[in-house]
């Protein structure tokens, strides 16, 4: 972003650039033999939502930059990524229906915000070949149990070994969990499947989420119509607070805690 000076394309300033970027690849090959080396060609400066401060645009000239990039990475067998062309095709699609939510994309020009930086991680991603689907459980309510999992597996297993033969009463935290035979116990005991503290804990962390998304959309809400209005904007700005507020809360209530389990003989 910073290395081509924010002006009209200079060659002396691109020889340099280019100059050094080949020293540092070459190094890290000699360095490091075998090393997979990915090349990221730069991100935009947006001159969708504002004018350019010059004639054809700073981007343009971070574009050539970036077909630079894009060479040395064929020449040097490394991947590359474009992270300018989605984002400005993101600008141009919102910009068509919100330009004030637009302008949120790149606020400064310069730095993407959250959902920039989601378009540039879905595109570096793809580059990897990383599999769109991260995790899926399919759970049956009336099992209860665990329909379907890929590349997850749903288990909070509690084993007891040396126990006696007969059934014991679970209590977590002075809760009273259930009644299990040594045998499960033995086995090992999904607590997954149990009404357990460690449930409750989980609650209201997946309510706060579905609060937080909901500030988030009144917020992108109020950005796409509030044009120059400055009581929106700041209304946006709190907004925003909350939402922070809330994730940080939703973080601490998430952290491990000390639990007291207790298994007493029927």
């Amino acid at each position: 972003m910073n290395d081509a000076s924010y002006r009209a394309f200079d060659p002396a300033i691109f020889e340099t650039y280019a100059a050094g970027y080949r020293h540092l690849v070459a190094r890290l090959k000699e360095a490091l033999p075998g090393v997979r080396l990915t090349l990221i060609q730069p991100s935009p400066f947006d001159d969708v939502t504002r004018p350019p401060t010059f004639p054809g645009g700073y981007n343009a000239v971070l574009r050539r930059y970036g077909e630079f990039v894009a060479t040395l990475a064929g020449e040097t067998g490394a991947t590359v990524v474009d992270l300018n062309t989605p984002v400005v095709a993101g600008l141009e699609k919102v910009q068509r229906t919100a330009p004030a939510l637009a302008r949120q994309l790149i606020p400064d020009r310069v730095h993407p915000g959250p959902a920039g930086h989601l378009v540039m991680a879905a595109a570096l991603l793809r580059a990897w070949g990383a599999r769109g689907l991260v995790t899926r459980v399919v759970l049956d309510a009336m099992g209860p149990r665990v329909a379907a999992a890929d590349g997850a597996a749903v288990r909070e297993l509690l084993e007891v070994a040396g126990l006696a033969p007969g059934r014991y009463r679970l209590t977590i935290d002075g809760k009273d969990v259930g009644e299990l035979s040594a045998a499960e116990l033995a086995a090992g005991v999904d607590l997954a499947r149990l009404d357990t503290p460690m449930r409750q804990q989980a609650m209201p962390v997946s309510w706060g989420t579905g609060d937080r998304q909901e500030v988030l959309n009144v917020r992108r809400r109020l950005l796409a119509g509030s044009g120059s209005d400055g009581s929106t904007a700041d209304a946006a700005r709190t907004l925003a607070s909350l939402a922070d507020t809330m994730a940080a809360e939703g973080r601490k209530a998430t952290q491990p805690r000390e639990r007291r389990f207790e298994l007493k003989a029927r």
